[in-house]
């Protein structure tokens, strides 16, 4: 952490130093822009009192518009030179400091590695996955869920069970099969960890009570809403960590 409190002490003034250099730059620009209106200006009125007179009859006072005119495009150019040698003296500065965190980066990961070999790999793979943004479930997870479903799907099969189960199991297998094929739609299964709800049809939440009622006989309907409450809640917290 040194490497790192060290290097955010040496660009604590870069922010306020590139907020003053930007505003050189704005100020600059904005009277190069001003002042190239004006000279437009001039440079038309100069024109039109030159076709009042012929070239072996042009007073002095033309000549003397020409040669301030001329005087101002190059004052103007120079600015504009200026600003260029602003921008690239910050180009020059922020590239420094960004070699320098280069410098300062590989140095860390030396000191890693010489204490756990091959872990600078582990966390840059770690740092690129959290900072990669997940919406849909991930392959192994989609997995896992089916093959709980299955497991659950074989233990509730009515072919498997006797005579004297077969009823409550093929209860338990419907509901199973609806609450699954639910489970199974990503958009339904996003739009419940957001909102809490399937769809705007009600006949979805009844499949979930029938799948709660058949899979434990004992729960109530107090004992669901208590259920999605905290994992919705649990969601959240997921998502903000």
């Amino acid at each position: 952490m040194l490497y790192l409190e060290d290097y955010l002490e040496m660009i604590e003034h870069l922010p306020q130093e590139l907020r003053d250099r930007f505003t050189d730059m704005r100020e600059m620009d904005l009277g190069i822009h001003n002042n190239m209106d004006e000279l437009e200006k001039r440079v038309k009125l100069f024109f039109n009192d030159c076709k009042r007179y012929s070239l072996d009859n042009l007073p002095q006072n033309v000549d003397t518009e020409f040669q301030s005119i001329r005087k101002e495009y190059y004052k103007n150019l120079e600015d504009a030179d200026e600003k260029v040698h602003l921008a690239s003296q910050m180009y020059d500065l922020v590239d420094k400091y960004l070699r320098r965190l280069d410098s300062e980066l590989y140095k860390f990961k030396c000191e890693l590695e010489a204490d756990n070999k091959g872990i600078t790999e582990v966390l840059e793979k770690r740092s690129l996955e959290l900072d990669t943004p997940n919406t849909t479930p991930s392959i192994a997870l989609l997995q896992q869920k089916e093959n709980r479903y299955d497991r659950l799907s074989v233990l509730f099969n009515p072919d498997r069970v006797d005579d004297v189960h077969k009823e409550i199991a093929t209860e338990k297998f419907k509901a199973l099969g609806k609450i699954h094929s639910i489970l199974q739609n990503p958009d339904k299964h996003n739009l419940y960890n957001k909102s809490g709800q399937f769809d705007d049809e009600m006949d979805t939440f009844f499949n979930c009570m029938d799948y709660w009622r058949n899979m434990f006989k004992k729960i109530e309907i107090k004992d669901i809403q208590k259920y999605e409450q905290e994992y919705t809640l649990a969601q959240t917290l997921n998502s903000e960590t």
